[in-house]
C-alpha cells in the first residue's frame, strides 16, 4: 500500500517523494496506446492564471461541452515518465510555502523553500489565492472543513501538479498542495484539483480515523506494522477504514482479488523493475481501470473513479471499470454532492 507516513511528518523538511505523497499528480497519467493519436493541450508558457468567470449562470449546452474536454485534456496527456515513478525518484522541489487558511481565505504564509532568484509572478500571493479560490468555488464549504492549509510549490513544468497530506500538526486536517506553474492549464487544473478533493472525501477523518501512533512515528516500521495487522479492514497508511466508508466498501468490491498480487509488486517500489511491473499489472487488468494512473494504489483508483463520475455522463454497467464510476451511485449523499459541484464547474471554470 502507499507508504503515506514517510510524508506525514517530515513534508516540508526533506525533498518531495512522489509516490509517498496521498496524491501523485491526477492529470498525470499515461495514454493508455502510446501508439494511437490523440490531442494534447500544451502546457502555458507563463504562469498567469486566466481570470475567474463572474457569470452567475452557465449555458447547459456549453456545460455539457465543459465536461468531456476537461477529461480529454487531462488524461490525453503522455506522461508515462512521470505517472509510474517509483517511490525511489525523488523530485526536487524548487519552492515551497505553506498558508493557513482563514475562514476560507488565504492566511499567514511560512516561506520554507523561497530561492532568492524566484520569479514576482510565481512567488505572487495573488496567483497563490487565485488557485485556492478556484478549489473553494468547486468544492462547498461543508465538505472541505477539515483542509486547514494550502501549500504552493513547484519542481518545475510538467512533473508533480497536485497532492494532498495530513498537516504536520495534526493528522485529523489535511494541507492541499498545488504546483503554481502547472496550474495555469485549466483543464489539467480542473480536473487534478476534482481528483485531489476525491481523496479528501475518501481520506477524511470520519471516514478514515487516522492513527496516532502511525502519524507521531512516521518512520517505526514495527508501529505501522501492528497498526496494519490489526485492522480488519482496509488500512490506507494514515488509519483503519471504518466499516461503512467509501473507500473500504470500494476496496471490498473492486480489489479484494487483486490486492495480493498488487502488494508484491508495490514492495518494489524504489526499485528499477518496478514501473515495469506495475504496467504489466495494469495490461493484465486494463478493463477494471478508468486510467493508467488508476492501478497505482486503491486510494488512487478512488479518486480516479470519483472525477470520472463528476465529470462524465452515467455508464452503462457493461466493465468494471464502468463499474467503478457507478459505484458512487449508490450513495444519494454523493450524487447530490455531485450536482453541486456541477453547477459550481459550470460558473466558475477558468476560461483562458
Amino acid at each position: 500500500m502507499l507508504n503515506h507516513r514517510l510524508v506525514i511528518k517530515f513534508l516540508w523538511m526533506v525533498p518531495l517523494l512522489l509516490a509517498t505523497l496521498a496524491c501523485n499528480a491526477a492529470a498525470q497519467l499515461i495514454n493508455p496506446d502510446p501508439s494511437l493519436p490523440f490531442s494534447s493541450t500544451p502546457p502555458p508558457s507563463t504562469t498567469e492564471l486566466p481570470a475567474l468567470s463572474t457569470s452567475t449562470t452557465a449555458s447547459s449546452e456549453a456545460c455539457t461541452s465543459l465536461l468531456p474536454d476537461i477529461l480529454r485534456s487531462a488524461t490525453s496527456h503522455d506522461n508515462h515518465d512521470r505517472a509510474s515513478t517509483s517511490s525511489g525518484d525523488e523530485q526536487e522541489v524548487r519552492y515551497l510555502i505553506v498558508y493557513s487558511l482563514d475562514e476560507d481565505r488565504l492566511g499567514a504564509r511560512e516561506d520554507i523553500i523561497v530561492p532568492a532568484d524566484i520569479e514576482p509572478d510565481l512567488d505572487s500571493r495573488a496567483a497563490h489565492e487565485h488557485i485556492w479560490s478556484y478549489f473553494a468555488s468547486l468544492i462547498p464549504p461543508e465538505e472541505r472543513i477539515f483542509v486547514t492549509e494550502f501549500a504552493v510549490l513547484t519542481d518545475g513544468r510538467d512533473n508533480i501538479l497536485a497532492g494532498v497530506s495530513p498537516t504536520y500538526q495534526d493528522p485529523t486536517q489535511w494541507t492541499l498542495k498545488v504546483d503554481v506553474v502547472d496550474a495555469a492549464e485549466p483543464y489539467s487544473l480542473s480536473y487534478t484539483l476534482l481528483h485531489e478533493f476525491g481523496h479528501f472525501l475518501t481520506l477524511k477523518p470520519d471516514q478514515v480515523p487516522p492513527d496516532s501512533n502511525v502519524f507521531y512515528n512516521p518512520q517505526d516500521e514495527a508501529i505501522y506494522q501492528q497498526a496494519l495487522a490489526t485492522c480488519p479492514r482496509y488500512f490506507t497508511g494514515e488509519g483503519c477504514s471504518n466499516s461503512g466508508s467509501y473507500i473500504n466498501e470500494f476496496f471490498n468490491r473492486y480489489w479484494s482479488g487483486l490486492y495480493g498480487e498488487w502488494e508484491q509488486i508495490n514492495a518494489l517500489r524504489g526499485k528499477d523493475s518496478y514501473r515495469d511491473q506495475l504496467n504489466g499489472f495494469y495490461s493484465k487488468y486494463q478493463d477494471q481501470f478508468l486510467t493508467q494512473y488508476a492501478p497505482t494504489s486503491p486510494e488512487e483508483d478512488i479518486a480516479e473513479a470519483w472525477t470520472f463520475f463528476v465529470l462524465s455522463p452515467k455508464p452503462e454497467p457493461t466493465s468494471m471499470s464502468n463499474l467503478k464510476i457507478l459505484f458512487f451511485y449508490d450513495y444519494p449523499e454523493l450524487v447530490a454532492l455531485r450536482e453541486q459541484i456541477l453547477s459550481r464547474l459550470c460558473t466558475s471554470f477558468p476560461h483562458p
